[in-house]
């Protein structure tokens, strides 16, 4: 082991090498020489101390045989030819149907989701072999889901709705694969710190706060009793005073109350209406003896005065002699 290079330990990389190099470490042997201390004091706590145990044959991590799957998704690049998008539509269905199963069997729900489309290369030939991709632009694209799922009608809603956002006619499609990551065991709690399960029963039956029972309170004249010299005798006392206290309602606030014209009395509504109507008549009466008036003046005016028809029957008359002669 004192033979072998720097680079051979897991954690050291190209830039943990060259600054390794540039202390004059290049071995294990020479690395072995340096002390605990200098390793943490130059590459830090937790690094300087993997360094030191590493070259020892020491690791305190945990060993996993299996380890835990980071996604799930089907992929599909061979016999892919399609006219319509409404065959795209289907075919994408059918593989969010399957990436469903595969996530129920694996017993997990996923947060992100992502769609890769192989598209014929625009200017390049079929391929010669039957029903091949041939040379292909890929394009992918991804969204986070609302919240970890394994529907199958969600999954392929979401696929749905991003390769509609390609915006790749379905006769240039030469291949697709659906991926779902961030995933998250059913047994486990989500993100959030709350199962889905949880979170549903919470809301189905909200929870309900015990009703506690409350001791019967005694009233302050049993608290605090009066002196024996004070205390009334047992036939002074009343039947009312030994019933128990009821405790009376919350006083209420009485509604708004409108305020109310005020009505004058009877008689001097009557003596008013009567004085309307004598009103009414004096000023009918008036009208009728103005008309009058108005009426012989006019009379008047037209017939002529006892003076002026004396003297025009002497007029007349002097006319008629005169006349006669």
């Amino acid at each position: 082991m004192k033979t072998l290079a720097v680079d051979k330990l897991p954690g050291v990389g190209p830039a943990m090498k060259e600054r390794l190099q540039a202390l004059g470490v290049t071995s294990m042997e020479h690395l072995q020489a340096r002390s605990k201390d200098s390793l943490q004091q130059e590459f830090g706590q937790k690094k300087g101390e993997m360094l030191f145990n590493s070259t020892r044959g020491l690791d305190s991590q945990p060993l996993r045989l299996v380890q835990p799957r980071k996604s799930v998704g089907t992929q599909i690049s061979w016999g892919v030819r399609y006219e319509t998008d409404e065959q795209m539509k289907a075919f994408l269905s059918d593989m969010a149907a399957e990436v469903s199963k595969r996530m129920q069997a694996a017993n997990v729900k996923g947060e992100n989701i992502s769609l890769r489309i192989k598209r014929h290369a625009s200017g390049n030939v079929e391929s010669e072999k039957m029903l091949n991709p041939g040379q292909v632009e890929i394009m992918s694209k991804s969204r986070k889901i609302a919240w970890p799922t394994d529907c199958p009608e969600a999954l392929s809603r979401e696929v749905v709705e991003l390769y509609q956002s390609m915006h790749i006619p379905s006769r240039e499609v030469r291949g697709a694969g659906i991926a779902v990551d961030h995933l998250v065991d059913n047994a486990t709690q989500n993100s959030k710190g709350v199962t889905l399960t949880d979170m549903w029963a919470k809301k189905q039956s909200p929870q309900q706060k015990p009703q506690q029972s409350q001791a019967p309170q005694s009233s302050p004249l049993q608290q605090s009793p009066l002196p024996p010299a004070l205390r009334p005798s047992p036939a002074q006392q009343s039947p009312v005073q030994s019933l128990p206290l009821q405790q009376s309602p919350l006083p209420q606030a009485p509604p708004p109350q409108l305020p109310v014209p005020q009505q004058e009395p009877l008689a001097k509504q009557t003596k008013q209406a009567a004085h309307k109507t004598a009103t009414r008549a004096k000023g009918t009466s008036k009208k009728g003896s103005h008309k009058k008036a108005a009426g012989s003046k006019k009379r008047k005016s037209t017939s002529p005065e006892p003076a002026q028809k004396k003297q025009r029957q002497l007029t007349m008359d002097s006319f008629a002699m005169t006349k006669k002669s």
